[in-house]
This record gives structure tokens, sequence and C-alpha cells, in this order.
């Protein structure tokens, strides 16, 4: 039994042909790029500690593979920015709530 390949939605498709079309014309409407996601986040949550700054090479690698080699469709970008940003935001709010809560490192976690 062989499947159809399943087709895109028609708004998705539009907004994809959009995003060819501006790319065409050097326009980026989904910017990809670390400060601009760092930024969202602070501005997102309130919060502006990200903790070890360990995680910032990982996200510029991630981001440059995205650019160079992803070949992302603009629903693409914006689902992708979508994630980083949502990742982002909890990595502030859970430095902020061990920062209030530091005791909760001490919590034992036992296997289920």
């Amino acid at each position: 039994m062989s499947s159809k390949p399943s087709r895109l939605p028609f708004a998705v498709r539009l907004l994809n042909l959009a995003g060819r079309g501006l790319g065409a014309a050097g326009l980026q409407p989904v910017k990809l790029d670390a400060e601009r996601l760092l930024q969202a986040a602070r501005d997102n949550t309130g919060l502006d500690d990200f903790g070890d700054e360990d995680f910032l090479a990982p996200l510029a690698l991630l981001l440059d593979c995205l650019h160079k080699e992803a070949d992302l469709s603009l629903m693409g970008r914006m689902v992708a920015r979508g994630d980083l940003l949502r990742t982002l935001e909890n990595r502030l709010r859970l430095v902020d709530l061990f920062r209030q809560h530091p005791e909760i490192a001490e919590q034992p976690i036992e296997r289920p």
C-alpha cells in the first residue's frame, strides 16, 4: 500500500511563497539570530539571568546551521524561532526558580 505525500495546507503554501518572494528581494521577515532571540526571551519573561553562558556557543552553532544548511521556508523559520524562544524562556524561568529555591537541588531523584 503506497501513500501519497501529504500536501501542505493552502495558507502554509501561500505563506512560504510570500517568504520566497521576500527572500528573493533580500528581505527576511523572521530573523534567527542569537541576540534577538535572547532579548525576546528577556522581554517575554521579564527575567534576564540565563545562568551559566555555556549554552551560547551551541546556540550560535545551531543558528549557523539553520542559516547555512536547513534551507528553511518561512513557516520553518517561524516554527524554529518559536521553539528556540520557548527554550530560552524556559531556561530563564528555571534559573530564576533555582535562584529562589536552591533547596530544589537537594531533592533526591528516584528512578521510577
